[in-house]
Parts: structure tokens; C-alpha cells; sequence
């Protein structure tokens, strides 16, 4: 008998943040068979199953851990499951020693933590240790905002006790501590945010996307899955935006983090392949600039996983002094270099294999689209210019948001002036900016920009690597710089895009009637969006990408692929690949009607890779679907199945079990039109089974 699970139709998975940082070696691709019993003991004593915690002691030291390690492990968790389950641990452990001697086993103590001859300040010291763990500066001073301002005493403890007490001890590595650190926060649960912090640590500190990977099957083995998918659905390759890539398939679009260098600093960069990627093939290509403070893993990696999805190579590269590239002082912000690191990444995407060096774009987004702009006005191998959300940095330093400081320039000049002066003695560098913010605080500040960019930089979007500080030195080099300047000289085809309601969108306009020689010029304007939203809403992204593929498309691909030219002569356009388990396979979905409150009814262009079908399933309101493309297969439960073709119709009645999808060899498109929303969403049963699927005959 059939289960019954009711679901919505297309669900999508929203994937919960964490970072990674690829500036340190990571170690080997698995765990070792110590470090995977540092998890099973890490995760048993958290949860208090001391039998089975003798049994995975005795497997630790049979796999060549150490008495102190062991030791070291269970201390090291009471800091973050409590003194009763550190105490209960080390007391199962003696048990587990006293038994093995009396078998005749001597155990290898190891040896112990060497003394600690530090003698600076305690809180000095962990700050220090947990800016090494993260890859950052150790801020200025004491937090101000959040829980370090509601409770001074539990920040200090933090930092003098956990940080520099307990991380400093060397019987463990930074790496084993992170592996303790997140088995028992998973294994405990609840702690999402906790957990995201610590993934982040473990990744800067050498710990893989694939030892993560294994460390969540360990932990879902020993402490539940709700624990194991709770600490799985982090993405591991840190990015941190919606139905982000989660893992490489083979045909799918991929990703793959690269290192190069552009004038002797080494960048980080992740490169996006479309679908099929053939390196005997050439493909045009696309660079993505990150806004200021932004990183390759939020905004500018959903526009180039996109693009990808669309057919392009795309490449998404942290600048110079910022996120996971090299570079000192950090977080440095120079116009000059940013604008370096651009032609860069069109050195380095120009050699990727594949890509046709003759088809190459741009697309620049805040921050990275002033930068782009100067960029494109001296190299002319970019073909097509594209900005979103452009952000003239050295306008907004000099005079201000909105112009709102001009009173001030000639302080700010001063000040600026100092701190370079402060860096060239070797004082410490002074930031400007925002390290931290609280909700009232961000409540309560009045511009969208600052106001969203701080809830999404800092909640919803967060990552480690990413920051609202810049050294206050920079300024002497952005308030005499302006991304406007020569204009003139852009003569490629320009798009810019901006949302009609954001409060940057002057600095579009002025950008734009300056770009007097720019071929083809188009000013794109998202009704209703704001700044920060056309980094994330789908309603946005979705226009922005469809008009981005348009434009590309035009004055990029002379020597369209054939999926290309299939792509852009389509009826509509592909939409968004499905992440659903009730499909075979890979399919996309485009919503073409979603207002069900007014219409009570949902219509949806589905397209079906060859092979690929639906589950069985019913809808409490009917469906009819309309075959635009390609053939498929119709088939209702216990009726013979009917192979579809362009202009079919199929009508479908209210809580008719069946399944559609494509023939084994064509790509298969149809709109669903889903009746009477209000009775409810699909109910979805098994799978149609491999067998019933071949024993069908295309014709």
C-alpha cells in the first residue's frame, strides 16, 4: 500500500549558513580513525549514553589515540555540555583504564600539555587565539553591542577561560578541538547559530567540506538523524545563499575553488561550469565583483552559479586584503587594487580551460560594479558590461551617503592621514565601519542600504569572511577616487541595473549619463526592489538573471552552443533547477502564475531531462497540463501510460493518481496549470520504479 505525504508542490530547501575559508591547507580528505573516534566520543558523552561511550573509549585507544587526548576531549566538551557530562565522561574512562590493565593492556599516556609561558593578558590572549582560529584582526577593544554588552562577566570567561585556557593547551591541535567542538553542539541540537560559528572555525582551520561531510554521518549515526541533518544541511563549500550548490554532480553545474596570484597576493576564488561541461568545447565567460565587505560566497556567488545554470563559466574571486585572499593589513579597501583584482580575474577565467577568451563579461554588483566600471574603461576584453546596484565607493567615502558629510571632508581627510601615519610607525591599524550590531540597533537605523546590508551581512547572509570595516587609511586613497571619472572611454555594450525603490539608485543614474560612448546602453529598473533585495529575493533575482541571460546572450554569444540557442528561443524561459525528491532526476521549474489568493490557481513551465518523471502523486483541485516541447509520458494508476508531443493536452481530474515526465531521449516541456488552489497543495506517493519506467517504449 502506497504511503501518502503530503507536501507543496516544488519545496525548496533553504540551506542554513556557514562559511569556509580556503587561505589555510586543508588537511586530508577524510577523517582519520582517530579523529572519527574523536567524534564518537565527543557525541556520546554529550549525550549522556555512557555505555556506549565504553565502548567507543576502548575503539579510540585500540585506533591510537592517546590517554591525554582522550582525557583532553572530555575536558575540553564541559565547556560546552556542561561539567556533569565532562565528569561522567572521565569517570567512564577510568572504568574503561582499570579494565584494560587488569587485561594485561598498558596504554599509551602520551604526553601533556607544555606550560604555558604567555604572560600577557588572559583576554588578550584567547581574543588573539579566536582571531587566528577565524583568519581575521583581533578587533579593537571589547565588544560593545549583543550579549558582551548585556553580560561583560560571560564575554570575559569566554575569552580568558575557553580561548586562552583551554585552546591554548597544545595536547590537542585547533583542528581536533573544532572536530570536539562541533559534534557536541550537533549532537546537543537547538544551537544552530553556535554551530554555524564553529563550522566556520573548523574550515579555517583545515578541517575539509568532505571530513565535514563524514563528521554529519558519524554524528547522525551516534545521536539521531534530526542531530546528523541538522549539522548536514550546512553548505560545504561555505556558501551562504539560497539553493546554493551543496555538492559536485557529474552534468550539473559545478563548482571549483581556485588560487592565483595578481601582483604577488594570492586570491581565492570559486569558478562556476554549466551543465555538461565539456573542456573541448569553448564557452563564453563571465566575471563576478562582490560588493564592499561582501565575499565570493554570498551575493556574487548566486549571480555567477546562475549565469552558470544559463551556460556560462563564471568565476567569483574575494578581493585583494579581503575574505579568503591574502594581503596586510586586512580588509584594506583601494580602489587601485580593486580594480587590479578585476583585470586579474580576467587573466586567470580567460586560461580556464574551456572558456572562449573572445566572449568574456562582467558583471559588477555594488561596490564591485563602481569597480567595474573604471575597469572596463581600459580592458577591452570584456565584451559586455553589466552592473547591479552600483555603488560609487569613492563618492559615498568622500561625501558621504546621499551626500550627508560634505561638512566634514577635510576631518575625515585628517583622520585618515593619522592612521596611515599610526600603520607606518607600526601602531595598530584603526578600522572604520561596523564590526558588530545589534536588532534595536539596526531597528532603528533609518537608510535601506545600511539598515538591510546590515541584516543581511550580519543575520541572514552571515559569514565569517565577510565585514563591514575597511582600514580608516584607505580613505586617503578612496575620497580622491570616483567611479564616474572617464565614463567616456566605456564603449563596450553597458546594462545597468538597479532596483526602483533603492536609495543608491542616484548613483546609477549618474554613472549612467555619463557613459556617453557605451553601445547599446540600457538602464534596467526592478520595480519595487530595494538595494540589499536584488541580492537575495527571488522575485528579484529571477528578473535580474532572466534580463542579464538577454543581454549576455545578445552581445556575447555570436557562437551560440545549441543548448544555448534552445535556451534563449524557448517559449518560456527554464527557471529554476528543482530540488525535490519526488523527481527522478534533474528538472526546472519557472512560475509563470503564483497569485493563488486571486486566481485559485498555480501555472508552472516544467522541463524534464531525457528519463527523467515525477513521483506518483494527486491534486485535490485537478491539473491540466499543455506539452510545449519535446515528447513524455502521461500515465494514470492501473490505466495504460500515453506518450506525449508538442500541442497535447491532458485533464487531469481532482485526486487522479498519476505520473508525467519525459521519454528515455528528449527533453520534455509542459505548462501545469494546478486548479481550485485552495483545496490544497500535491499529495505525492512512491516513485515510479526504474522497471515500470524502461518497460515503456519511446516512439
Amino acid at each position: 500500500m502506497m504511503s501518502r505525504i503530503k507536501v507543496s508542490f516544488f519545496s525548496y530547501i533553504f540551506l542554513f549558513l556557514f562559511g569556509i575559508s580556503y587561505n589555510i591547507i586543508a588537511q586530508e580528505k577524510m577523517l582519520s580513525k582517530k579523529q572519527e573516534k574523536i567524534v564518537t566520543i565527543s557525541v556520546l558523552t554529550a549525550k549522556g549514553e555512557l555505555d556506549k561511550l565504553k565502548t567507543e573509549l576502548n575503539a579510540g585507544l585500540d585506533a591510537g589515540l592517546t590517554v591525554n587526548e582522550i582525557k583532553e576531549v572530555l575536558v575540553h566538551l564541559y565547556a560546552y555540555s556542561g561539567f556533569p557530562r565532562s565528569i561522567r565522561g572521565l569517570q567512564t574512562f577510568m572504568t574503561v583504564l582499570d579494565e584494560r590493565k587488569a587485561q594485561g593492556i598498558n596504554d599509551n599516556w602520551g604526553r601533556e600539555a607544555s606550560p604555558i609561558t604567555d604572560t600577557r593578558d588572559k583576554y588578550e590572549r584567547g581574543k588573539e587565539i579566536l582571531a587566528k582560529l577565524a583568519g581575521v584582526t583581533p578587533p579593537e577593544g571589547r565588544p560593545t553591542t549583543g550579549y558582551a554588552a548585556f553580560s561583560p562577566e560571560i564575554e570575559t570567561f569566554l575569552k580568558e577561560h575557553l580561548f586562552a585556557d583551554i585552546f591554548e593547551r597544545d595536547v590537542l591541535t585547533y583542528a581536533e578541538r573544532e572536530i570536539v567542538t562541533v559534534s557536541v553542539i550537533a549532537s546537543l541540537g537547538g544551537l544552530e547559530p553556535m554551530l554555524n560559528s564553529h563550522m566556520n572555525l573548523s574550515l579555517n582551520v583545515g578541517i575539509t567540506p568532505e571530513q565535514l561531510e563524514q563528521l554529519t554521518n558519524i554524528i547522525e549515526v551516534n545521536a539521531g538523524k534530526k542531530e546528523g541533518d541538522d549539522a548536514k544541511a550546512k553548505n560545504p563549500f561555505g556558501l551562504v545563499y539560497e539553493n546554493a550548490i551543496k555538492e559536485n554532480i557529474q552534468g550539473k553545474v559545478n563548482i571549483h575553488p581556485v588560487t592565483y596570484k595578481v601582483n604577488g597576493i594570492d586570491i581565492a576564488a570559486n569558478i562556476y561550469t554549466p551543465s555538461g561541461y565539456d573542456t573541448s568545447k569553448k564557452y563564453p565567460a563571465v566575471v563576478v565583483a562582490h560588493p564592499n565587505g561582501g565575499i565570493k560566497e554570498q551575493v556574487a556567488g548566486l549571480y555567477a552559479q546562475r549565469l552558470a545554470e544559463a551556460g556560462y563559466i563564471t568565476i567569483a574571486a574575494d578581493a585583494a586584503y579581503q575574505g579568503a585572499s591574502g594581503g596586510e593589513p586586512r580588509h584594506k579597501d583601494n580602489p587601485a587594487y580593486r580594480t587590479e583584482d578585476i583585470h586579474g580575474a580576467a587573466d586567470f577565467i580567460t586560461q580556464y580551460p574551456g572558456v572562449d577568451a573572445n566572449r568574456l563579461g562582467i558583471l559588477g554588483i555594488c561596490g564591485g560594479g563602481g569597480y567595474t566600471l573604471k575597469a572596463v574603461q581600459s580592458d577591452k576584453r570584456f565584451k559586455a558590461v553589466a552592473t547591479l546596484s552600483m555603488f560609487n565607493s569613492g563618492e559615498v567615502r568622500r561625501n558621504g551617503f546621499q551626500n550627508t558629510q560634505l561638512a566634514t571632508i577635510q576631518e575625515r581627510l585628517q583622520q585618515a592621514t593619522d592612521a596611515r601615519k599610526q600603520e607606518a610607525a607600526g601602531g595598530k591599524i584603526i578600522y572604520a565601519g561596523v564590526p558588530s550590531i545589534t536588532d534595536e540597533e539596526i531597528a532603528k537605523t533609518p537608510t535601506d542600504l545600511y539598515r538591510e546590508g546590515y541584516e543581511y551581512y550580519y543575520r541572514t547572509h552571515a559569514h565569517p569572511n565577510s565585514t563591514f570595516l575597511y582600514t580608516k587609511s584607505s580613505l586617503l586613497d578612496l575620497m580622491t577616487w570616483d567611479a564616474t571619472t572617464n565614463m567616456d572611454l566605456i564603449n563596450q555594450p553597458l546594462l545597468m541595473i538597479a532596483g526602483s525603490k533603492a536609495d543608491t539608485k542616484y548613483m546609477t543614474d549618474e554613472a549612467f549619463s555619463k557613459a556617453i560612448n557605451a553601445k547599446n546602453k540600457e538602464l534596467f529598473l526592478i520595480d519595487g526592489a530595494t538595494h540589499i533585495q536584488t541580492y537575495w529575493k527571488q522575485e528579484y533575482v529571477n528578473q535580474i538573471v532572466e534580463k542579464l541571460v538577454d543581454f549576455l546572450g545578445r552581445n556575447l554569444n555570436t557562437e551560440n552552443s545549441q543548448e544555448m540557442k534552445e535556451e534563449a528561443n524557448a517559449i518560456f524561459p527554464k527557471g529554476d533547477e528543482v530540488n525535490n525528491d519526488n523527481f527522478s532526476g534533474t528538472a526546472w521549474l519557472k512560475r509563470l502564475v503564483t497569485n493563488s489568493d486571486v486566481f485559485d490557481v498555480t501555472i508552472g513551465n516544467v522541463t524534464f531531462e531525457p528519463g527523467v518523471r515525477n513521483s506518483w502523486h494527486s491534486h485535490p483541485g485537478g491539473q491540466i497540463l499543455l506539452c510545449i516541447s519535446g515528447e513524455g509520458w502521461y500515465q494514470e494508476k492501473d490505466k495504460p501510460a500515453r506518450l506525449l508531443r508538442k500541442g497535447d493536452v491532458v485533464e487531469i481530474p481532482p485526486e487522479v493518481i498519476h505520473w508525467h515526465g519525459a521519454t528515455h531521449d528528449s527533453v520534455f516541456e509542459h505548462i501545469a496549470i494546478s486548479a481550485k488552489s485552495h483545496l490544497g497543495a500535491a499529495v505525492w506517493f512512491d516513485a515510479v520504479s526504474d522497471e515500470d519506467y524502461n518497460s515503456l517504449k519511446d516512439r
